[in-house]
């Protein structure tokens, strides 16, 4: 009898391991799809960019246009130049790029992030399969008591 309660603790405690395993993945799932909805967001701004630099390019110099400073408020200005834009580098760093470069850019950093997409998403699918597998264990577990 003594050798039941100590199998049956260790059992316990075994799947109890498990079980913490279980939900450190679940854990790192969670934290995945989240970066995911954020790359996807991102391709999405990125998107929009594209859009608005098409448009951009129908616009003749001197256009009145709205410019927005926050959320709703929005100052009036007017367009010198429709050729070259100011694209920020890094270090309050300008650099003055056409509307075909800029648009080239941007389609770097939009492939640049589906390609870690696409490596979180295989990762992401590797953890779903170890969590799987861990779900099993801990039903043959319970299911041998």
């Amino acid at each position: 009898m003594p050798e039941n309660k100590a199998i049956n603790k260790q059992k316990q405690e075994q799947m109890q391991k498990k079980y913490q395993e279980y939900q450190i993945i679940d854990q790192q799932m969670k934290q995945m799809q989240q970066q995911l909805e954020k790359f996807d967001q991102q391709v999405q701004e990125l998107s929009s960019i594209n859009y608005s630099l098409e448009e951009l390019k129908q616009v003749k110099e001197n256009t009145e246009i709205l410019v927005p400073m926050s959320s709703g408020i929005f100052v009036k200005a007017e367009i010198k130049d429709t050729k070259e834009l100011l694209i920020n580098v890094g270090a309050n760093v300008t650099v003055e790029k056409s509307i075909d470069e800029t648009k080239q850019l941007i389609a770097v950093q939009q492939q640049e992030i589906l390609q870690y997409r696409v490596r979180l998403m295989e990762q992401m699918q590797l953890l779903v399969n170890h969590a799987a597998g861990i779900e099993k264990e801990l039903t043959d577990m319970a299911s041998n008591n």
